[in-house]
């Protein structure tokens, strides 16, 4: 879902480049978390072919004992040969 050229800003971690380090990323991070769920708050167009979305997202850890957590997220779309795919995307956890 991510655009070759795109970038993932993960909180408290480094900024990556490029849909084959995106998947390691989330093969890593992915592994801990359970029961996610997002909502979208609000998309706006950004020309014919970008979109950008805000967004919250709550989940659990899978660590003994599970450990609830929430999150903030704000993407940009762009349609790649007429799909849409994730350029940038970032997020901060709420306290």
């Amino acid at each position: 879902m991510y655009a070759e050229d795109a970038y993932v800003l993960p909180a408290g971690d480094a900024m990556v480049k490029g849909r084959a380090a995106i998947e390691a990323l989330w093969k890593k991070d992915i592994a801990a978390l359970g029961d996610v769920k997002c909502t979208t708050l609000d998309v706006k167009p950004l020309g014919r072919s970008g979109a950008g979305e805000i967004g919250t997202c709550t989940f659990k850890t899978k660590a003994q004992p599970p450990q609830d957590g929430a999150l903030k997220y704000a993407v940009v779309w762009k349609k790649e040969g007429g799909q849409w795919k994730l350029l940038v995307d970032i997020w901060n956890m709420d306290k």
